[in-house]
């Protein structure tokens, strides 16, 4: 089961460096790190925080693209091209089909944030002349926020198109980073009607606010490794139930 998985997983990776959009994501990500150090007219310690909020910031923004792109065509690709049946016909079970596309996007993901981060911090430290370790509480969670996304992108593969997946996903992403704001609309809404529905989507939409660390790390506030743990393990729950659904639902469809 592990190695048909493995296999499954190693061919998504080597057609993700194929992909011309996921490759155009990636060097542009490149090229919004690289332009954060010319900012040298700043003060040194400006200097310092402006290229660590545009890295973190373009880590996280163009790792969510590649998170997106990269796990919202994996099995509508397979059903569009007529080669999900072939793929479910021999002795690979429907559950490790999603699973390994999972494991495939993950390992694109995490692909794609070492390459930016290597970049990120050797500009930061050609400039700094430290190691700032707090910046990797941030890429860890930047990672696992891009699992996350990856993970509703499966849920969503197993039921949408490739155009709505990437649709579906995208609003799943902003929903997730305005869940405070509905809750406190929730909290102050007149209706109970209303606000039954705002505690409802709070419940069910994955919170992505809780990954936000950026700014308290860009600041220097320190984040403990107790809440970078919680998120961790958030997220790895969120995922997993969205994994099930997908094999669930999967498990159903005819293709």
């Amino acid at each position: 089961m592990l190695s048909r998985i493995s296999s499954i997983a190693k061919l998504v990776l080597h057609e993700a460096v194929h992909k011309k959009i996921l490759m155009s994501i990636f060097l542009f990500g490149l090229i919004a790190i690289g332009f954060s150090t010319y900012f040298t007219y700043l003060t040194p310690n400006e200097e310092i925080k402006i290229i660590k909020d545009i890295g973190l910031g373009a880590i996280t923004f163009f790792g969510m693209l590649v998170a997106i792109f990269g796990a919202a065509t994996l099995i509508p690709s397979e059903i569009e091209r007529r080669t999900a049946p072939l793929l479910l016909a021999s002795p690979i079970r429907r559950s490790e089909v999603v699973l390994g596309k999972f494991l495939g996007a993950v390992m694109v993901i995490a692909t794609n944030l070492i390459f930016m981060s290597a970049l990120f911090f050797i500009l930061l430290i050609s400039k700094e002349q430290i190691f700032d370790t707090e910046l990797l509480k941030a890429i860890l969670i930047i990672f696992m926020k891009n699992c996350l996304l990856a993970s509703v992108a499966i849920f969503f593969s197993t039921f949408l198109s490739s155009n709505l997946n990437v649709a579906a996903s995208f609003s799943i992403y902003i929903i997730g980073h305005f869940l405070s704001f509905l809750s406190h609309i929730g909290e102050h809404a007149k209706s109970k009607v209303l606000e039954y529905i705002f505690v409802v989507l709070e419940a069910l939409f994955p919170n992505f606010e809780n990954f936000d660390i950026q700014n308290s790390i860009v600041l220097g506030t320190q984040v403990t490794w107790i809440y970078i743990s919680k998120v961790l393990l958030y997220g790895l729950l969120y995922s997993a139930v969205m994994l099930m659904g997908a094999i669930l639902i999967f498990n159903r469809r005819e293709v």
